[in-house]
C-alpha cells in the first residue's frame, strides 16, 4: 500500500445504496418498517476501508500528519455540518415549541461535540415508537465515526511503529472482540449496544480489514465477480429478514457489513458488471451529495412532522426530493469550495471560521436549551399546556422489564398483579389508589413496548411475558391478575412475530388467539382470576402538543376520536378478547365511562387526558381509580 489511492467512483454507487436505503425508508416509501438502519452499516464499512487505506498508506511512505488527517476531517464533515445545524435551528425558531426546540438545541449542541450518541444511548430506543419525533437522532452514527477517526489513526500509528506482528492479524483480532461485545451487549445492554463506538467499531473494522486484505494480496478476478451479486443479494436477504424482530445490532448486523465488504471488493477489478453500474453517472452524483442528504433529510422529515396534521405520501416524496435538492445546494455551494480549498484555503483560516462558528452556535444552543427552549416566542398558556406532557410516573421507569416489579397499592405479599407495557405504566397510579381504598397490596410488572402475552413479539416481549406470566402463575398469595396494553402490536401493522415466526394476514388471528387463550388458561388453572382491560383509544395527535400547537399557531387540529373509528380498528382484537373469554377471562373497559357520547375525547375538563396521544396522564390516576372501580364492581356483581 505504498501508491496514493486513486478515486474509484463505484464507492460513490455504494455511498448512493447506502443513503438510498436510509432515506427511502426514513420517508416510508417502502412497506418494510424501520430497515433504513443498514445503510448506516454500510457506510461504516465504507469509512472504514477509506480511512486505513489513507492512514495506513501515508504510514508506509513515512508522510502521515496526524494534524493535516485531523484538519482533512474538518474540511470533509464540518462544512456541511453546520450549515445544516444553522439552518435547522432557525427553522425550529419558527416552528418549533419550546420543548421540541430546547431538545434540538441539546442535540445539535452535542453534534457539534460528536457526543450526542450518549445522550440517545440514555434517552431514546431508536426502534421506539417516539423515536420518530427526535430531531437529530440520526446523528448517533456521525459521533460513531467521528469518535472512530479520533483513535483510530492513533491506534494504528502505535501499531506501525510497535508492534512486532504484521498489522492485519491485530486488526482482525480486535474487530472480532468488538462483534463479540456488540453482540454480548445487545442482550444485556441494547441501547448501549446501538449506540457506542465499542460494539460498533467492529463494522469500520471490517472496512479496514479489507483494505489490508486486498493490498496484501490483489483478490483473484473470479472472487470479485461473484462479490457483487453476492452483496446485492445480502442487501436483499437483510431487507427480508428486517422486521422479523432480530435484535440490532447483534449478529444481525454482520449481514449488511458482509454487503457492504462484498461491494466494495467487487470494485477490485472495475470491470465487473455491479462495479461498472455503480459507478455510472446517475449512482456517483447520488453518492456524491450523500453526507450532506444525510444530515437534511431528518431534519426535513420532522419539520413534515411537525408543521402538518399527517404527513401523506404526497408530502413524504416531495419531503424526499427536497432533501435531494438541499443537499445538492449544500454539496455544490459549500462542501465543494471548502474541501477543494477554495474557500478558507489556509488552515488558519479554516479552523479559525469553524472554531468561531462553532462558538456561536454552542452558545445559542447552550442558551435555547438551558432556558427551556426559548418559551418567550409564544403566549404563556403553550408552555402551560406542554407540562401536561410531563405528566407521568416517571418514578415507575426504574421497573421497565428487565427491571424489578414495582409495588402498587399497601405494603404487603402482593395479591394482584399488573402485568403489561407502557400503558400498565401509566395505569398504576390509578391501581395503587384503588388497590389501597381495597386493603390489598399489588405488583406491577411492565415491559415497554410488550404485550402481556408469551410466545408473542420480539424475543426481549416474548421473554417479558413468559417470565411475567410465570411470576404471576406461581405466586401463592396473588389472586386476580389484570392484562393491560395498548394491543395495536396484535393487528395494527399487519405483522405478529409468533415463536419468532413473522406472520401475516389470516395467519395473524388464530396465532394471537392461541398465545392469549394459552395465558389466559394457564392462570386459571393456577386459580388466579384474569381480567383483560380493553384496549384505550388514542387521539389522533399528541394531545398536549396539540393544544399548544393550535393555541402557538391558531390551528385546529383535532384530539378527539370518533368511538366507531375505534371500535372498528380495535374490532379483530376485541374478537380475540371475546374468545379469550370463553376460557375464562374477564373484561373491563372505560370506554363507557369516557366515550358515552360517541366520541372519545382527548381532553378532560379542558385539559390534556394524556400525556401524549395515548397515555393516560399520572394526575387523572383518581379519576380512573373510579372507574376502574366500578368496571371491576360490574363484574363481581355478575351471578
Amino acid at each position: 500500500m505504498t501508491a496514493r489511492l486513486p478515486y474509484r467512483p463505484d464507492i460513490d454507487g455504494i455511498r448512493a445504496i447506502a443513503v438510498g436505503l436510509v432515506v427511502v425508508f426514513h420517508f416510508g416509501l417502502v412497506p418494510l418498517g424501520k430497515a433504513g438502519f443498514i445503510g448506516v452499516d454500510i457506510f461504516f464499512v465504507i469509512s472504514g476501508f477509506l480511512i486505513t487505506r489513507i492512514v495506513v498508506g501515508a504510514l508506509e511512505r513515512g508522510d502521515f500528519s496526524l494534524g493535516g488527517f485531523y484538519l482533512a476531517r474538518i474540511r470533509r464533515l464540518y462544512p456541511a455540518l453546520v450549515t445544516v445545524l444553522a439552518g435547522y435551528l432557525a427553522v425550529g425558531w419558527f416552528l418549533f415549541l419550546p420543548d421540541l426546540f430546547a431538545e434540538l438545541t441539546l442535540e445539535a449542541a452535542l453534534s457539534q461535540l460528536y457526543v450526542v450518541n450518549f445522550h440517545f444511548w440514555r434517552s431514546v430506543n431508536y426502534f421506539g415508537l417516539h423515536a420518530d419525533g427526535v430531531p437529530l437522532l440520526h446523528m448517533w452514527s456521525l459521533a460513531v465515526e467521528e469518535q472512530f477517526y479520533i483513535f483510530y489513526p492513533v491506534f494504528l500509528i502505535l501499531l506501525h511503529r510497535h508492534a512486532r506482528r504484521p498489522l492485519l492479524p491485530i486488526l482482525m483480532a480486535v474487530m472480532l472482540a468488538s462483534f463479540a461485545l456488540g453482540w454480548f451487549a445487545t442482550g444485556w445492554k441494547p441501547w448501549a449496544a446501538f449506540y457506542l463506538l465499542p460494539t460498533r467499531a467492529w463494522e469500520l473494522l471490517a472496512g479496514g480489514v479489507l483494505a489490508l486484505a486486498v493490498a496484501r494480496a490483489r483478490p483473484s478476478k473470479g472472487l470479485v465477480q461473484i462479490a457483487g451479486p453476492v452483496g446485492l443479494a445480502l442487501i436483499a436477504l437483510t431487507l427480508a429478514l428486517a422486521d422479523r424482530g432480530f435484535a440490532f445490532p447483534g449478529w444481525f448486523a454482520a449481514l449488511p457489513v458482509a454487503a457492504g465488504v462484498a461491494l466494495l471488493l467487487s470494485g477490485e477489478h472495475p470491470g465487473t458488471p455491479v462495479s461498472r453500474s455503480l459507478a455510472l453517472p446517475p449512482m456517483v452524483w447520488l453518492g456524491r451529495i450523500s453526507y450532506p442528504l444525510y444530515l437534511v433529510h431528518w431534519p426535513v422529515l420532522i419539520v413534515l412532522r411537525n408543521a402538518l396534521p399527517e404527513v401523506s405520501l404526497d408530502w413524504r416524496i416531495a419531503g424526499l426530493c427536497l432533501s435531494v435538492g438541499l443537499a445538492w445546494l449544500i454539496m455544490r455551494y459549500v462542501e465543494a469550495p471548502v474541501r477543494s480549498g477554495k474557500w478558507l484555503t489556509h488552515p488558519r483560516a479554516l479552523l479559525g471560521a469553524a472554531g468561531g462558528l462553532s462558538a456561536a452556535l454552542l452558545a445559542f444552543c447552550l442558551v435555547g436549551w438551558q432556558s427551556g427552549g426559548l418559551p418567550g416566542r409564544f403566549d404563556p398558556q403553550v408552555a402551560q399546556l406542554l407540562a401536561y406532557a410531563k405528566d407521568r410516573p416517571t418514578h415507575l421507569e426504574r421497573c421497565n422489564w428487565p427491571g424489578p416489579a414495582c409495588p402498587v397499592g399497601p405494603d404487603g405479599p402482593p395479591k394482584v398483579a399488573l402485568i403489561g407495557d407502557s400503558h400498565a405504566q401509566a395505569l398504576a397510579g390509578a391501581f395503587d389508589l384503588w388497590l389501597r381504598a381495597r386493603g390489598e397490596p399489588g405488583t406491577l410488572i411492565y415491559a415497554s413496548g410488550c404485550m402481556p402475552v408469551p410466545r408473542v413479539g420480539v424475543r426481549r416481549c416474548a421473554d417479558f411475558a413468559e417470565a411475567a406470566i410465570a411470576r404471576a402463575e406461581t405466586s401463592p398469595t396473588i389472586h386476580t391478575v389484570f392484562l393491560a396494553s395498548i394491543w395495536r402490536q396484535a393487528f395494527g401493522d399487519g405483522v405478529l412475530i409468533v415463536d419468532g415466526t413473522r406472520l401475516a394476514g389470516a395467519d395473524i388471528a388464530p396465532a394471537f388467539d392461541a398465545a392469549l387463550i394459552g395465558a389466559v388458561r394457564r392462570l386459571r388453572e393456577a386459580g388466579k382470576r384474569v381480567i383483560l382491560i380493553d384496549p384505550l383509544y388514542a387521539a389522533p395527535h399528541d394531545v398536549p402538543h396539540t393544544l399548544a400547537r393550535n393555541l402557538a399557531f391558531g390551528t385546529d387540529w383535532p384530539v378527539d376520536m370518533p368511538l366507531a373509528e375505534h371500535l372498528r380498528d380495535f374490532a379483530p382484537l376485541l374478537a380475540s378478547f371475546e374468545r379469550a373469554e370463553d376460557a375464562g377471562a374477564l373484561r373491563v373497559s372505560f370506554l363507557n365511562d369516557l366515550c358515552s357520547a360517541g366520541t372519545c375525547p382527548g381532553t378532560r375538563a379542558g385539559i390534556p387526558l394524556f400525556a401524549d396521544g395515548n397515555h393516560i396522564r399520572y394526575g387523572l390516576s383518581a379519576v380512573f381509580a373510579e372507574y376502574l372501580d366500578r368496571a371491576v364492581q360490574g363484574l363481581e356483581e355478575r351471578p
